[in-house]
């Protein structure tokens, strides 16, 4: 209505992809010039690929016909010809360096387009389309975005709920858990005083087997200083009361190395000392045990319960001569290094499958078949429990065992 002497406008949209009728738009007196949608705009996509067309005589149109459409036997049957067209501006549509479609201005009567009022009506509806197909696939665009961003927050609303939902659920497990923890944490507490005092009598059986042998051997000496006085030198005699006071000096040693009463508190004890003393346990034992310490020298004092710590290197010890079948070696290594105390032991027995070194801190279990499952379980608890430290287990089947006990220095001592 605005350019009543154009008989038909045409408007091509192009998306980046091969231009088809069915991305046509027509307004004016003449018909569509081909009814098929999935036809080739063979023009269009010339004009696209070579720029605007400003044509205005039939040979320059069959000039574009034929490089347009190179198969075109007859050019009578073209939407031109057939429609008697005598002018045509094929006009590019573009800004910013993209195209955006191809405007055609068909006329039936012969136009001369360098005129500059000819040119500048047909640039000014050019422009709009251009603008309305900016707008378009503006709006296009923000319609996109706008159904990514519904999707997106009807997802993000989902992994909301699937994250409560699972919040709640860890929530629940976390609850259990707590539950679970306390409640083997209480029957730790019940089983550790227990497992205690297990391992204390199985001490006190070695305890009283040596007080025996030392009695017996005090009662040997008073026996040649009663009945042999006479007959004996002073030198003698001296010798079987130094004996006696040395065995009631063995006595006194091992009452105080595993004195549990109520009334001793915690002392700064020398760990080389300890461990010396406890080996003395196994010198008589029925197995013959090679002990080779490696000790650190003027390590310092450990704060502990003495009777506590002395059962710990004698049940570690006690697992080593165990595990040898005749006899063996215990290699015991000391060292004080970066404020932590750390006590190797190490034998030559017939160890266990390393994979095993996790259960064998658990309460009743034991690699031995008449074991009772006690003793690591104690060392194990009272390490972590009162000595705030770490004891860890390396084995290998037939080759044996090592003992790895870390105690911090400066500890804040649990009752």
């Amino acid at each position: 209505e605005l350019m009543p002497s154009t008989q038909s406008i045409v408007l091509f949209t192009y998306h980046g992809e091969e231009i088809k009728m069915k991305n046509s738009r027509h307004a004016g007196e003449l018909p569509p010039s081909d009814n098929d949608p999935e036809k080739r705009a063979n023009i269009a996509n010339y004009v696209i690929e070579h720029n605007t067309q400003w044509i205005t005589s039939a040979n320059q149109h069959d000039e574009i016909v034929a490089k347009a459409n190179p198969n075109l036997k007859d050019l009578e049957k073209t939407f031109w010809r057939i429609n008697k067209i005598q002018s045509v501006a094929a006009v590019r549509l573009e800004y910013d360096g993209r195209i955006f479609g191809v405007m055609f201005f068909n006329y039936t009567d012969q136009k001369d387009f360098n005129k500059k009022d000819a040119r500048r009506i047909i640039e000014a509806f050019t422009n709009l389309a251009t603008t309305a197909l900016i707008n378009e696939d503006y709006i296009k665009k923000i319609r996109e975005e706008s159904t990514k961003m519904e999707r997106l927050n009807s997802d993000l609303l989902k992994t909301q709920e699937n994250i409560k939902s699972e919040k709640r659920k860890v929530e629940k497990e976390k609850r259990r858990v707590e539950r679970e923890n306390q409640a083997l944490a209480a029957r730790m507490e019940e089983i550790l005083p227990k497992a205690a005092t297990a391992s204390y009598f199985l001490i006190l059986q070695g305890v009283n087997h040596d007080i025996r042998n030392f009695l017996l051997a005090m009662q040997a000496d008073l026996f040649e200083i009663t009945v042999h006085t006479g007959g004996k030198s002073k030198e003698v005699l001296e010798t079987n009361i130094e004996d006696i006071d040395h065995n009631v000096d063995n006595i006194n040693n091992l009452l105080k190395l595993f004195d549990f009463r109520d009334d001793v508190g915690k002392e700064r004890v020398d760990i080389n000392e300890v461990i010396n003393e406890v080996k003395k346990f196994f010198k008589n034992k029925d197995k013959k045990v090679n002990f080779v310490p490696h000790f650190q020298t003027k390590m310092p004092t450990l704060l502990c319960l003495k009777a506590e710590f002395s059962m710990i290197i004698y049940n570690l010890i006690n697992n080593a001569v165990r595990a040898m079948s005749n006899e063996g070696t215990i290699t015991i290594k000391t060292k004080f290094d970066a404020h932590l105390y750390q006590i190797e032991i190490e034998d030559d027995g017939i160890g266990f499958d390393n994979s095993l070194v996790d259960e064998i801190f658990n309460f009743g279990y034991s690699t031995k078949p008449d074991g009772m499952g006690i003793g690591l379980f104690f060392v194990k608890q009272t390490i972590e429990r009162k000595l705030e430290g770490t004891i860890e287990a390396k084995s290998f089947k037939n080759k044996g065992s090592r003992f790895i006990i870390k105690i911090p220095d400066y500890i804040n001592y649990k009752d």
